[in-house]
């Protein structure tokens, strides 16, 4: 038994080390990752079984709310919408909000509903074409978002952040720290892309940790991390397993890729299924679980 359980352990290790290795803008249009995640689902549930009990896991689902800029951007965010709304997610998502598509103009309105429903957070790809300056760039971002948010909640405050592209370095951490940001979600551990980032340093099962006063809550690309990586491995408890999409995957060739959908509806529920125990919580909360 313990030489066949050793041997599934293994080779479940390093499909999930294979997945990591996938770049994220390839992983957008990938059905490899998904499928694995299927046929490995009663093996996760195995593991859960075996190891998970005593473990305090909570799901963080976050939203890159970068967009098509085409005319299915309403109707995918209305899609979005109704599957968290399906599976009781509201107030349990965080939505990372990057004006760069209008959120404030164009889509006022479910922007509206976002203050009222959801945690909502900056995203900005400022350092994607810009090497200085994103201390001044990422104050007023903030200030801006803080402004219109406010509106419909005066006790709002942007207290996270994450990069656009995943650019993320020690010296980012300190000018988030500077301009009142507590908690980062832009590292991916294990992936690399030269000129962009590098976290192959970054232990897989990292949960959290703390840089220049900023708590780093580490993510992934649509998988909530490995089920082994993350809760299985020797970790910090709580462990906080964090992941997002994005609502332009929903939009292919200015159509809504129902496909994409019902791909990302089974995710959500595969990630239940995987842990089921698991509290949904957003960004915001995991801030206070982990300090």
């Amino acid at each position: 038994m313990y030489i066949e359980l050793s041997i599934i352990l293994l080779i479940y290790t390093l499909i999930g080390i294979l997945i990591f290795k996938i770049p994220p803008k390839k992983s957008h249009n990938s059905m490899y990752p998904f499928l694995i995640y299927i046929l490995f689902t009663p093996v996760s549930l195995l593991l859960g079984w075996l190891f998970l009990k005593k473990k305090e896991i909570y799901i963080c689902l976050s939203i890159d709310a970068d967009l098509s800029k085409t005319t299915q951007d309403k109707k995918a965010i209305k899609i979005i919408f109704q599957l968290l709304n399906k599976l009781k997610l509201k107030n349990k998502v965080t939505w990372f909000i990057n004006n760069e598509f209008n959120w404030t103009t164009t889509f006022k309105d479910e922007l509206n509903y976002l203050a009222n429903n959801y945690d909502v957070q900056l995203h900005s790809h400022y350092l994607s074409n810009h090497k200085t300056g994103a201390g001044k760039a990422y104050a007023k971002e903030k200030t801006d978002l803080e402004r219109f948010v406010k509106k419909q909640s005066k006790k709002y405050q942007c207290i996270a952040f994450r990069s656009g592209e995943h650019i993320m370095s020690p010296s980012h951490f300190k000018i988030l720290n500077n301009i009142g940001i507590k908690i980062d979600s832009s590292v991916m551990p294990g992936k690399y892309l030269k000129g962009k980032y590098d976290f192959r340093n970054i232990a897989l099962n990292k949960s959290n940790y703390c840089e220049n006063n900023v708590l780093e809550l580490p993510t992934y690309n649509k998988l909530p991390g490995l089920t082994l990586m993350n809760t299985i491995l020797p970790s910090k408890s709580p462990v906080v397993v964090s992941f997002f999409f994005h609502p332009f995957e929903l939009v292919k060739n200015n159509k809504i890729n129902y496909i994409k959908v019902l791909q990302i509806y089974a995710l959500l529920i595969l990630n239940k299924i995987h842990f089921p125990k698991a509290q949904w919580i957003s960004v915001k909360d995991a801030y206070d679980i982990v300090n």
